[in-house]
């Protein structure tokens, strides 16, 4: 990241750009009490990381859009949630019976056939 944000400032440096080139890593949530990410051999790596509240105000301009926003993330997540779930449990029950597959004989793991398909050199 540091080196993208390096790389970002000497790109905009060489349009020409006079202002100032303020690096953010911005994160939904949290919080930060050292958002100053200096670095001192070389200033290109620095950014400010800002969190939480000050995020959400940063691109908005609304110091309330950290709590307004929640309740529809929230809504979206659950919608996901179920098919997720279903998804989830396709793979677990897959990769399930790959075990059973490979690796059990009587109904029990077969720890030597495990350690072979791990470790043995083919």
């Amino acid at each position: 990241m540091r080196k993208n944000f390096k790389k970002a400032k000497q790109i905009l440096r060489q349009e020409n750009n006079k202002k100032q080139i303020i690096a953010i890593n911005g994160c939904m949530h949290g919080k930060d009490n050292q958002p100053h990410k200096k670095h001192i051999k070389d200033p290109d790596l620095s950014y400010e990381k800002i969190c939480g509240q000050s995020f959400w105000e940063l691109i908005s301009n609304d110091k309330e859009l950290y709590t307004k926003i929640v309740q529809p993330l929230d809504r979206e997540a659950k919608k996901r949630n179920s098919s997720f779930k279903k998804i989830y449990i396709q793979k677990v029950n897959e990769m399930t019976g790959d075990i059973i597959k490979l690796f059990c004989a009587r109904n029990l793991l077969d720890w030597n056939k495990i350690i072979e398909f791990i470790s043995k050199t083919k």
